[in-house]
């Protein structure tokens, strides 16, 4: 429905990334053609998409940026208090998997890019963040009970590795294994190895 208070222009590209959206996420982005997406974005031909967009990547591109929800993550953090390494870690952990699952199309999108792009628009997406990230470590980093041994790049990319193993694993575990712990116990858990470790602790 036409909104007086959008920008034409705005509400064209809007149309576009949420036809591209839906398409992508179903179809791949090399199953996906510049028709389909202009028929889904009630377009008659794809003569009016190339006023907005270059090429299919470009509306990729476009998709990426505009479903990105860096920006909301970064504030959130930005807004965690926390007086031990530990709170802070668990904090961030329950920060971006909320995040996450609340934008699970982003992380489906992010998927196709590595399919079909070998990542390239989410390295970009990432290296654009990267500054922020390095700022939020720098506000616990002297924080007595978080190692020193290595750096934030480190920090940065285990935090990762736990909440988009976390992200995929409740994708693809059958839910039966899933079942054996409530969705708050398994946060709980991830925290806890996130912040000790596997290993028993020496006697």
């Amino acid at each position: 429905m036409f909104d007086a208070a959008i920008p034409k222009g705005e509400q064209a590209i809007s149309s576009i990334l949420d036809a591209a959206e839906a398409l992508f996420l179903s179809k791949g982005f090399n199953g996906t053609s510049m028709r389909d997406i202009a028929g889904q974005a009630g377009y008659k031909s794809v003569a009016g998409i190339y006023n907005h967009f270059s090429d299919k990547e470009a509306i990729f591109s476009g998709l990426m940026q505009a479903r990105s929800p860096y920006d909301e993550i970064y504030h959130a953090i930005q807004e965690l208090d926390a007086e031990t390494g530990q709170e802070f870690i668990g904090k961030v952990f329950l920060t971006l998997t909320g995040m996450m699952q609340k934008h699970s199309n982003f992380v489906r999108l992010v998927l196709v890019d590595y399919l079909e792009f070998n990542a390239e628009h989410i390295q970009k997406l990432i290296e654009g963040f990267q500054q922020q990230v390095l700022n939020i470590y720098a506000k616990f980093e002297d924080a007595s009970d978080l190692r020193q041994d290595f750096s934030p790049v480190v920090f940065m990319r285990i935090i990762g590795i736990h909440i988009f193993g976390y992200m995929m694993t409740s994708l693809i575990m059958p839910r039966p294994l899933l079942d054996v712990l409530s969705e708050k116990q398994w946060k709980a858990v991830m925290m806890d190895v996130l912040a000790n470790g596997l290993l028993k602790e020496n006697t």
